[in-house]
């Protein structure tokens, strides 16, 4: 559902579950135009045909002097910068109020320089090498040895980035606010209740599974994992990765009272290989089957793999479950205790 808010934009939200007419049962989606208002302003697009504003911190101030000519440094009552390379870029230097300066560029790679004159902004385009020097505005002397006045000025130095240096900071600015919304999908699942992939662990080690499905845990299969008995009833989905005997089963289901009722098996020799990524959905379990458990092993020709369990969890919100344990309390505490505790 999509309308005008108070500040004329558009919100759109989408309904989850629960009453039509609860609020809590309503998500807000995050519209485009924000999304990429956000990577501009995080991004600091310049007028730069899609460039990207880069701040430059670090000049490299030192009391003292350079030559205009050469640019050779030497004593003198100034800061100056060190020379920067600035082939093919353009941007602007603004001091405050309080100081001005002398640009001093190049256009062969800094064997020789020109000065501009003292000045308190310059816009600096089609040079190869600048340096800067900074003296108090009224008589070219810094006075007491305090960088602050100077080192705030930079904020107008921009460096042209590439179209590649852009395209890096969009995917990264995207990742973080695909991060960012799913830690606020996950902090409203665990309020308000839904599903949550969650990461399983493999604690019993030696332990893989046997043909028939039972455990075999001899010393002999050191590198053997397998996960807990996972309920299904709280489970949508697995997505299982690893390694097991590609002849010898990797899952298998068992009953209320744990009995083995299926097992899966990926099929082929009696080699440890890695085994193609497992995607089991809630429509592919065995009637009857309440539990699952999973294998893998952790190397493979001795060298060390990545095997993981993902599973899709129904979480209670915080509500119901707080709900359950004051009907819990209500159950295990009689009467006369309870009289007692108010």
């Amino acid at each position: 559902m999509s309308f005008i808010n108070s500040e004329g934009k558009v919100e759109t939200w989408e309904f989850q579950d629960g009453t039509f007419t609860d609020v809590s049962g309503w998500k807000q989606q995050v519209q485009r135009t924000e999304i990429m208002k956000l990577k501009q302003e995080d991004l600091l697009l310049e007028e730069a045909n899609n460039t990207n504003a880069k701040f430059i911190s670090d000049w490299g101030w030192q009391k003292g002097n350079r030559d205009y000519t050469t640019g050779a440094f030497k004593e003198g009552p100034y800061f100056v910068s060190d020379i920067v390379n600035v082939e093919g870029e353009s941007f602007d230097f603004q001091t405050d109020e309080n100081a001005d300066f002398v640009c001093c560029y190049s256009t062969d790679n800094g064997t020789s320089f020109r000065n501009s004159q003292w000045l308190d902004n310059y816009h600096i385009a089609g040079y190869t090498h600048v340096f800067i020097i900074l003296a108090d505005s009224k008589n070219h002397y810094t006075g007491p040895s305090n960088t602050d006045v100077y080192t705030t000025t930079q904020k107008k130095y921009f460096k042209n980035a590439t179209k590649e240096d852009l395209d890096n900071c969009i995917k990264d600015l995207s990742g973080k606010v695909s991060l960012f919304d799913g830690r606020i999908r996950g902090l409203e699942v665990d309020a308000y209740g839904g599903n949550k992939d969650i990461s399983i662990p493999f604690p019993f080690n030696p332990c893989l599974f046997a043909q028939n499905g039972s455990d075999l845990t001899s010393d002999a299969y050191p590198d053997a994992y397998a996960t807990d008995y996972l309920d299904l009833t709280v489970y949508d989905r697995f997505v299982v990765n690893g390694a097991c005997i590609l002849s010898f089963p990797y899952g298998v289901f068992y009953d209320a009272d744990r009995k083995i009722i299926k097992t899966i098996s990926p099929g082929g020799q009696s080699v440890v290989r890695q085994y193609p990524e497992l995607v089991l959905e809630r429509s592919e379990y065995p009637d009857n089957a309440r539990y699952v458990r999973f294998h893998s092993y952790s190397k493979v020709d001795g060298k060390p793999i990545e095997y993981s369990c993902i599973g899709n969890k129904i979480v209670e919100g915080y509500e119901t479950r707080f709900a359950r344990l004051e009907n819990n309390f209500g159950n295990i505490t009689s009467y006369s205790i309870f009289k007692e505790i108010h």
